[in-house]
């Protein structure tokens, strides 16, 4: 058990980050759930709240203290009551199901947030811990908006393979790079057609119009993940990176500290796309 000094103490960081809130599944309103909780998001699915996000999500272990429930999952308890009993992970798919509404399936995209954006675009997720829905079918889903010349920076999901429909726009180029030595994939996709980019693999997606451009992403993953290359790469020892790039490491530095984090838009010097494109 936890001293009453280590759980002040606790709270007191806790505190200084977001909360994380969970819409009810047995009634309107939600529970917000301070960062450092260890919460029952679904029946066979317990994550920890980090500054507004879920992470470390993973099924119930039989004597863990202090999780939380989502009201509605396994008992309708107080705020800040804590589980007396192990979650039961052994009921069926159907029973299961029954711990969801029917609206629980749809996300309308008109109230889902916008987690990040850039100069150009942004980014509006369907996250596992507004959704745990989305653990029923081991699924993601993202709406991406972006504007003329706007850049997706190149990642990778190492959980997941992703596949893209564009809906809105003239023309969106998508790229992937094989494992070393493999080819590079690139091409131009418009409204109503689809791509997808395998699991684990360097993509990007650019809109190369003068018109915005909206996509679906879907992976077959509710906890694919996602590095973006360019940041990650540049956390490694200062060292590594520069004689990877054959500079300084002082010229990596600088390099860092002027990295975009977000979707943005392409170098009005050197970008095609920016040159055609009158703003």
């Amino acid at each position: 058990m936890k001293s009453v000094f280590a759980l002040s103490a606790l709270a007191a960081l806790a505190q200084a980050q977001s909360p994380c809130t969970l819409a009810n599944i047995d009634g309107p309103g939600v529970t917000t759930f301070e960062s450092g909780s260890r919460v029952q998001v679904t029946v066979n699915r317990v994550c920890t709240c980090e500054d507004g996000d879920f992470i470390e999500c993973s099924a119930p272990v039989e004597g863990e203290e202090g999780v939380m429930v989502r009201a509605g999952v396994a008992a309708a308890l107080e705020e800040d009551e804590v589980v007396e009993r192990p979650v039961d992970i052994s009921r069926s798919f159907n029973q299961i199901l029954g711990d969801f509404e029917a609206e629980d399936f749809v996300f309308d995209f008109r109230m889902v947030p916008v987690e990040s954006m850039g100069i150009g675009g942004l980014v509006q997720p369907v996250g596992l811990g507004a959704f745990p829905v989305l653990a029923l079918g081991d699924v993601a889903v993202t709406r991406f908006t972006l504007d003329p010349c706007g850049l997706n920076l190149p990642h990778v999901h190492p959980r997941g393979t992703e596949i893209i429909f564009m809906f809105k726009g003239s023309k969106l180029r998508t790229s992937f790079a094989g494992e070393n030595g493999g080819p590079v994939i690139t091409l131009d996709i418009t409204n109503d057609t689809s791509t997808f980019f395998p699991q684990g693999l360097i993509h990007g997606q650019q809109n190369m119009g003068c018109d915005t451009v909206a996509f679906i992403s879907s992976l077959n993953s509710a906890d694919p993940g996602l590095q973006t290359i360019t940041s990650n790469f540049f956390r490694l020892p200062i060292e590594g990176v520069a004689g990877s790039l054959d500079i300084s490491a002082e010229e990596a530095e600088e390099l860092r500290d002027g990295l975009p984090l977000n979707i943005v838009l392409t170098s009005k010097d050197q970008g095609q796309c920016m040159k055609k494109c009158v703003f």
